[in-house]
C-alpha cells in the first residue's frame, strides 16, 4: 500500500505519484495543450441554461418530439377504423 499523500517518497511506484511527477516536468506547450483539451471537453458538455446554444438545442429537441408525436398520431389514425363522426357526416339519416 502506498502512502503517497503522507510521505511523498521519491521511489514510490504508485501511479498517482508518477502522474504527479510527470505533470511537474511537463513542458509548457503540453500543459497548454492539455488546457485546450479540457476547454474543448467543457464546451462539448451541456451548455449553461439560457445560453443561445442551449436554447437552440432545446428548440430542436422540442421540434423532433413534436414531429415524432405527429407521426405516431398519423399512424394510429391510419390503423384505427374510420371514426363514427365521419359515418354520421356521410349518412346523416340512419339507414
Amino acid at each position: 500500500m502506498c502512502l503517497h499523500l503522507k510521505y511523498q517518497q521519491a521511489n514510490c511506484t504508485c501511479l498517482y505519484l508518477k502522474y504527479q511527477r510527470a505533470k511537474l516536468h511537463m513542458s509548457l506547450f503540453e500543459r497548454e495543450r492539455e488546457r485546450e483539451r479540457e476547454r474543448e471537453r467543457a464546451s462539448r458538455a451541456s451548455p449553461p441554461r439560457g445560453s443561445p446554444r442551449d436554447l437552440r438545442a432545446r428548440a430542436r429537441a422540442r421540434a423532433s418530439l413534436r414531429a415524432r408525436r405527429a407521426r405516431r398520431a398519423l399512424e394510429r389514425r391510419a390503423l384505427s377504423p374510420p371514426a363514427r363522426s365521419l359515418e354520421r357526416e356521410v349518412y346523416p339519416v340512419p339507414i
